[in-house]
């Protein structure tokens, strides 16, 4: 299945879950930055993953479900249960990576949409003992603000007029604060 993948992308989704499973770890893309240190909410949980900021969810991803996971930040202990269900799911996924285009590919098989779908059934049926507790944190935590090289496509997305009511929350809030990111009191 992994040398199946069509793209370089979903090798690399799949060799992150298959690492922080057996080594666990903190794992954070290039664009997220440690504003805090990491030990106070690491110290709490065996699991840490992030929401994607409500801008890039339903601006860029246009996404409406209630929780969209962030994949460019996750910590776990070593063989963590959530992280042993990413990869039983790896398989449910997989053929996502060959039916639609390229990005939409890469989101529905390895990853935000496959994480996400993964998060809501590990938190409905899994998400009870101490151990295995998983914790998804809010977006201002590990991504504070919007990709501001994305912010044209944003103003040009939220001036246009058919917006969902989600976009339309979502920009006007942005109009309110001038495009400004969000503030980060409490980023980590």
């Amino acid at each position: 299945m992994y040398d199946d993948y069509p793209h370089r992308i979903n090798r690399a989704d799949v060799r992150r879950l298959l690492i922080l499973y057996k080594y666990g770890g903190v794992f954070a893309d290039l664009d997220v930055e440690c504003l805090q240190p990491l030990w106070p909410i690491l110290s709490q949980y065996d699991c840490v993953v992030s929401r994607e900021p409500p801008e890039h969810q339903w601006l860029i991803y246009n996404d409406t479900r209630p929780l969209f996971a962030l994949t460019g930040f996750m910590a776990c202990t070593p063989q963590h249960p959530f992280f042993a269900l990413l990869l039983r799911r790896l398989a449910s996924f997989a053929a996502n990576a060959r039916s639609t285009s390229w990005n939409m590919n890469i989101l529905n098989s390895t990853g935000p949409v496959f994480v996400s779908e993964v998060i809501n059934e590990y938190s409905q049926h899994y998400n009870t003992s101490a151990h295995g507790l998983l914790h998804v944190a809010p977006s201002d935590l590990f991504m504070p603000t919007f990709d501001p090289s994305l912010e044209n496509f944003i103003r040009v997305k939220c001036h246009s007029g058919e917006l969902s009511i989600g976009q339309r929350a979502v920009c006007d809030h942005l109009h309110r604060t001038g495009f400004r990111n969000r503030p980060s009191s409490s980023a980590v």
